[in-house]
């Protein structure tokens, strides 16, 4: 049967003990980063728990979901307790709709009525020896870490001290994607919110900032949850950063790499497949699972969709809407 309590430590004791072995969005640090703008819910039986924050935006509420469960029992059916979870949001907490979920979020499955697509990530398993984990690495791949290395490019690791940097670099991003986005708020958080957990990799170029990545980790998990470069740089100035993440981490004892994020038989003009065959040519494992949404209350979400269109000129589209397409035929 399903359970749930709102604070981290309502949570059973011997599930807290469990969640040690959880990744970053199972801890009691998350909580206290998000519960002072969120609901958080944790929702439990006896093999697996997942946390459900609730964000509110004028009259609506809505839960974007970003992990996926954590199974501590022998049997666990994943559909079955996300299709409790969904009637749970619906009658009990009144929740207009969930999703659709994080890239961060590895579901294997996905709840009954729902919009859903296969969604995937790369993760590479840093318990191999640092040999095993170059000789993963593609041919062009080792290529440019060795380049890079040889032309002298490098790696300074930081937190919100190189955020000016990295700014620039994440303006030059947008740009290119015809965007003007600023979220060094959420930057910022982050190193305020995870001291130890985050932590920003520069590379530089003749003392020229080339790229960056912001990661957040625990030893069960790093998620490479944001990336930006300058305009045409150094080839092999972001492969090297990459490698010697992996390698501080796996120093770090950290067991899983995470390059977050793959679209499923994507378009090979579009411009994921070019970041697509990046991240997979660090030799990680895809892990091919379910992006979803669930529509709780259609009547409020088309509201809030035609108020998203009045105050940006065009409909907001989100990874599910764009991709369902191909999976629906």
């Amino acid at each position: 049967m399903l359970e749930m309590v709102q604070a981290y430590q309502e949570i059973p004791k011997q599930i807290r003990r469990k969640l040690k072995e959880a990744n970053i969005y199972y801890s009691e640090i998350y909580y206290k980063s998000e519960c002072r703008e969120k609901e958080l819910y944790y929702m439990y039986n006896e093999a697996g728990i997942l946390v459900v924050p609730v964000q509110r935006k004028l009259f609506f509420r809505f839960a974007l979901l970003p992990t996926e469960p954590f199974v501590y029992g022998e049997v666990f059916e994943e559909k079955s307790f996300l299709d409790e979870i969904v009637l749970f949001c619906k009658e009990k907490l009144h929740i207009d709709w969930i999703g659709p979920s994080s890239a961060t979020a590895l579901f294997s499955d996905s709840p009954q009525n729902s919009q859903a697509i296969p969604f995937g990530s790369h993760v590479i398993d840093l318990s191999l020896s640092k040999d095993e984990l170059w000789a993963n690495l593609h041919s062009k791949h080792r290529n440019v870490v060795r380049k890079a290395e040889k032309d002298g490019v490098k790696i300074r690791i930081g937190k919100a001290e190189l955020l000016p940097d990295y700014q620039k670099l994440d303006e030059a991003t947008w740009e290119r994607s015809g965007q003007k986005k600023n979220l060094m708020p959420v930057y910022q958080k982050l190193f305020v919110d995870y001291p130890a957990h985050a932590v920003l990799y520069m590379a530089y170029y003749n003392e020229v900032p080339q790229g960056g990545a912001i990661f957040l980790k625990n030893e069960a998990m790093s998620y490479y949850l944001y990336g930006a470069s300058k305009d045409s740089p150094l080839t092999g100035a972001m492969n090297a950063l990459h490698w010697r993440a992996m390698l501080d981490f796996k120093e770090e004892r950290v067991r899983k790499y995470s390059f977050v994020g793959c679209r499923i038989q994507e378009d090979a003009d579009s411009k994921y497949h070019g970041i697509q065959r990046f991240k997979q040519r660090f030799g990680g494992e895809l892990i091919v699972g379910k992006m979803f949404k669930v529509i709780l209350n259609p009547g409020k979400y088309r509201l809030f969709q035609i108020l998203q269109k009045m105050k940006n000129g065009y409909w907001v589209q989100d990874v599910v809407d764009q991709e369902i397409g191909k999976w629906t035929k």
